[in-house]
């Protein structure tokens, strides 16, 4: 991809041109509200800083920028599938989506502090080893005041497919222990951290173990309380009835190497999914659209 071709084609003054990121070309918006920088490797926001504020993503110093290999941190887009593979667990992790490069579609300004970024995927016969449907897929995202992301996909053959997904969102927070989560009390989950056991949440959410929970019937908001920081988060979603909480907490983080061994301490992901019983099946012709946003409040 040649980086002065995509500029004249899609650079837009006063809101975003395509550079070199981590030596893979990448979206920089910078507009009056915020600036983001977008990889075309997955169609993946690696950050995301409200005019004023601090960076709102973590996005892990050891992570990998190679074609085949996710990016650790900041919003990857966990898709055709989540987890692992349902009919084989060979596959990739979480799907093919966040393993390739994507195509920009265009840039466009809502107006002078809103930023709209369109990517887009189609099967080629590379995908269909590993994913034998045609597809269409297509990442909207928007940086503004808000980050807000789209993902629309499109079953362009003649078979049904299932489709699970999710919005892998790091948030950066300033210490674990100082952190609590609104929005799932009352609220049953699977939880994976202790072997697929069942759970119900009362009252905020508060990490000080690994925590890898999949949240049944949430489909509203969540907010993320940020002590250390001074902050709060408001993460909102449609088109969703299930999420995840996961921190990988001591000894997960030490054994995964594209994460610093103190990393659990700095981050937190609040995920958007269509995941277990929330499984879509895509038509031939139909599109789903899976939402989700967040603001600093």
């Amino acid at each position: 991809m040649n980086i002065e071709a995509l500029n004249s084609q899609f650079a837009l003054d006063g809101h975003a041109a395509v550079v070199d990121f981590q030596g893979l070309p990448a979206v920089q918006v910078k507009n009056a509200s915020a600036s983001a920088v977008i990889s075309f490797l997955g169609a993946h926001v690696c950050s995301y800083i409200p005019a004023g504020q601090k960076e709102v993503l973590y996005l892990s110093p050891k992570s990998l920028f190679e074609v085949g290999q996710p990016i650790r941190g900041g919003v990857p887009i966990c898709w055709p599938w989540f987890s692992k593979n349902p009919d084989d667990e060979s596959l990739p992790m979480h799907g093919i989506g966040r393993l390739m490069l994507w195509n920009l579609d265009s840039i466009t300004a809502e107006d002078a502090g809103t930023t709209v970024v369109t990517m887009s995927l189609d099967d080629t016969p590379e995908s269909r080893k590993l994913w034998n449907h045609p597809f269409h897929a297509v990442v909207i995202i928007k940086v503004g005041r808000k980050l807000e992301l789209f993902i629309k996909t499109t079953n362009t053959g003649s078979e049904p497919f299932k489709l699970s997904q999710a919005v892998h969102t790091y948030y950066r927070i300033g210490d674990i222990n100082k952190i609590s989560i609104d929005g799932f009390d009352g609220k049953s989950c699977l939880n994976k951290a202790v072997g697929g056991s069942d759970f119900t949440q009362h009252g905020p959410i508060r990490i000080s173990a690994e925590f890898d929970s999949v949240w049944h019937d949430v489909s509203g908001s969540a907010i993320l309380h940020d002590e250390a920081e001074g902050r709060t988060v408001v993460i909102e979603k449609s088109n969703s009835n299930t999420g995840v909480v996961w921190n990988p907490w001591i000894a997960k983080c030490r054994a995964l190497v594209d994460f610093p061994d103190d990393a659990y301490l700095t981050f937190v992901c609040i995920e958007a999914t269509n995941a277990l019983e929330d499984t879509r099946v895509v038509q031939p012709g139909e599109t789903f659209e899976l939402t989700n946003s967040f603001y600093l409040k």
